[in-house]
């Protein structure tokens, strides 16, 4: 949902807020949480951005020369554990 539907559903004035995390690391595969907020509507939890959506999504490390899924590369490999933050709630 874009900027524009955000609009259309809460009329002008509240912008958006897009948040991507890294939720889950291993050997060839990562989890990735994206969740939009919007900004200026009032919730449950004062200073809190209304929560709009969130979604995972699971990705494989795909070596092209091979044409399948396989391992990060010596270069990468244990860097996205190190980035791995809390998921949402």
């Amino acid at each position: 949902m874009g900027r524009k539907a955000v609009r259309d559903v809460f009329g002008p004035g509240p912008g958006a807020r897009l948040r991507t995390r890294l939720s889950g690391a291993a050997a060839k595969k990562t989890h990735f949480c994206h969740e939009m907020h919007v900004l200026g509507v009032r919730t449950r939890r004062p200073g809190r951005a209304a929560p709009l959506w969130a979604r995972e999504l699971p990705t494989l490390h795909v070596d092209r020369l091979l044409g399948r899924t396989a391992l990060f590369p010596d270069r990468v490999r244990g860097r996205p554990e190190g980035l791995v933050g809390p998921a949402p709630r």
